[in-house]
């Protein structure tokens, strides 16, 4: 009656994964549980009670999130609870034990039918420890009214399919167990496996009951499912309603439930949806109580789709600790980015710049005396004012200009990159790099901490190749930090420092590159740029106070900058360079020069694009400076 990693249980309903067994003892008493998959922890609970798990299983989210898989106490290689205590309460317990051994402070908790009971449970007794209650198939109540209504809808089953024997028999085998209930005889404890097995068999009859077209399941899958059982005889009778306290539960929630579902009907799914204040419900119009089974795709999109969303809110509360001033030019940068997508051609597509976009038009939080530079609604496809225009054309055909150097270094052979400050950078994610190269991306910790959770809400962090984040602050020394994580010297570098140096002084310009030059071999690369004279707010067009606002507080950032024009700097540092404009790489794209960058102004600004390659080697180097 064990399952384990490799004896795939008899007639599983879903395909078994990879998964690690793992084990807990509360009490003297052992929990089993099954781990795969990596982002947020998702406990999920089956039901039963007695049932075991394997039934429920959810490889289509471990590229996601980190699924444990519970085997809940008196089920599966979990132990049977010797007071026979199985209350829904006793159950969140041990939850919480697998939580505290996983060092996971919060998690999604995904309840199906009983386990439902015991997630709803949870989030009364345990709300710090949650990220969101995932409800399938389940109801707020276990009570005798339960039963009587899961009757009543044995029957419209049976009316259903009265053509189909398997529907007929699973009616005659609801009744039969309904009578036994009504009077029940005693068994000893050494009848425990016939017991199991004799539950089993009840559950071969009556399973066709519990799908919406269960010939069809059979078909789709291939095989017949099997529901696993473990009977405790010691087992206490537990009535149990949480119905007037749905309203205390705070936690994000996705209600699932199926359209013929008998054992849990729809109509428990919409007390829950409607008693909790922060629910919705998904009714799948095919499925009975296994929607996992009959509506996969349906049902994992829904989870997916929920779990984001949630991990996008926390995002927005984590958006609290970005730095104010490098924090803000990121999420401007970011969403200037997204506006990118409006254009009729498109010179990039930037999945990780509209999800922040997303996030900041949620976020409450606003800067000490400057709102978040949100710009346009995302979607608004009006005519672009010139500040916004000049933004989004200057960055994004900025952004071009890398991505270009970038590809250009990996067809050459190069497979290091380094991007300096890289903020909400993608280009490991995009740009389709070799599966063998590595991207470093370097950064404070709270810009790379307030990254990475967005990434693992929107389901973005897979790569073709390896991305390295690298905490450090390009004020002080760097290098050690960038080689802590793998860095290579020795090998060629592509280095990328994109929007930075307008941002630092002379003194601090000198500091970075010349970092850069001495951990470069020959062959490296780097793209930088800067303005060239210091723009002034008047020098854009603004329409309103808000983008006034926006325009100074970006020049209050700006410092003077490398102390050269960028090839008379570059080849101090023994690098030789291509130099490009602005202006230059706008028109090239037949886009109009926004005002800022156009000759014959008042005061005309310039902003310099470079691309620099280092032939001799750090030997070389270092025999010359002697």
């Amino acid at each position: 009656m064990k399952a384990t990693d490799n004896d795939r249980p008899r007639g599983s309903v879903m395909p078994e994964p990879h998964l690690e067994t793992r084990f807990i003892e509360v009490d003297g008493v052992r929990q089993a549980y099954r781990v795969a998959g990596e982002g947020p922890v998702c406990l999920v609970h089956s039901g039963g009670p007695g049932g075991h798990s394997d039934h429920l299983r959810f490889p289509a989210l471990h590229e996601h999130m980190t699924m444990v898989y519970l085997d809940p106490v008196g089920s599966g290689e979990s132990d049977l609870l010797p007071d026979g205590d199985y209350s829904m309460s006793r159950y969140g317990d041990f939850a919480a034990a697998v939580l505290d051994e996983l060092g996971a402070q919060t998690a999604y908790f995904l309840g199906h039918s009983h386990g439902g009971f015991v997630a709803l449970q949870f989030g009364i007794d345990r709300p710090e420890r949650l990220r969101g209650l995932i409800l399938h198939s389940t109801a707020p109540v276990n009570a005798p009214l339960l039963m009587e209504n899961a009757t009543r809808e044995m029957a419209a089953f049976v009316e259903r399919w009265p053509s189909r024997p398997e529907a007929v028999d699973a009616g005659l085998a609801w009744k039969e167990m309904r009578a036994q209930e009504a009077a029940p005889v005693e068994k000893p404890a050494d009848d425990l496996a016939d017991a199991s097995e004799a539950k089993e068999r009840y559950f071969a009859r009556v399973l066709p009951a519990y799908f919406a077209d269960f010939r069809k399941t059979v078909a789709d899958l291939g095989t017949t499912p099997v529901l696993r059982y473990t009977v405790d005889p010691n087992r206490l009778p537990v009535i149990w309603d949480v119905r007037n306290l749905l309203h205390t539960i705070q936690a994000p929630t996705l209600v699932i439930a199926g359209a013929y579902d008998f054992i849990c009907a729809p109509v428990y799914a919409r007390t829950i949806a409607a008693g909790l204040p922060n629910a919705r419900l998904l009714e799948l119009p095919e499925s009975g109580h296994f929607g996992h089974i009959e509506q996969p795709g349906d049902f994992v999109t829904a989870v997916l789709e929920f779990t984001r969303a949630t991990e996008l809110a926390g995002g927005a509360r984590a958006a609290e600790t970005l730095p104010p001033d490098v924090g803000w030019t990121g999420l401007l940068t970011a969403h200037m980015r997204a506006l990118e997508a409006r254009h009729k051609s498109p010179l990039f597509n930037d999945p990780l710049a509209k999800t922040v976009v997303d996030l900041v038009h949620r976020a409450t939080r606003t800067d000490p005396d400057v709102a978040l530079p949100t710009g346009p609604a995302p979607g608004n496809t009006a005519e672009l004012t010139e500040t916004w225009y000049m933004l989004s054309t200057y960055i994004g055909v900025r952004t071009r200009y890398y991505d270009e150097r970038m590809r250009a270094a990996a067809a050459e052979g190069v497979r290091q990159f380094v991007i300096l400050a890289a903020g909400l950078d993608s280009r490991a994610l995009r740009l389709g790099l070799p599966a063998d190269a590595v991207v470093y991306e370097v950064d404070t910790e709270p810009v790379l901490r307030f990254k990475e959770s967005v990434l693992d809400a929107a389901g973005l962090k897979k790569a073709g190749c390896e991305r390295r984040p690298v905490v450090a602050d390009l004020r002080g020394p760097w290098a050690a930090a960038v080689s802590a994580e793998g860095f290579d010297p020795r090998q060629p570098t592509m280095w990328l420092i994109e929007g930075l140096f307008m941002y630092v002084s002379a003194e601090g310009c000198e500091h970075v590159l010349k970092t850069v030059t001495d951990l470069s071999a020959a062959g490296s690369h780097v793209a930088l740029e800067y303005f060239e004279p210091i723009p002034r707010a008047d020098d854009v067009s603004t329409v309103n106070a808000a983008e006034r606002a926006v325009i100074e507080r970006i020049v209050s950032f700006f410092q003077s900058g490398p102390p050269l024009p960028p090839e008379r700097w570059l080849a101090t540092h023994g690098w030789g360079s291509e130099v490009t404009t602005i202006a230059r790489e706008i028109a090239g794209h037949g886009r109009r020069i926004p005002e800022m960058f156009q000759n014959g102004r008042p005061h005309e600004v310039g902003l310099w694009l470079a691309h620099g390659r280092l032939e001799s080697s750090r030997t070389e180097r270092a025999a010359a400076s002697r």
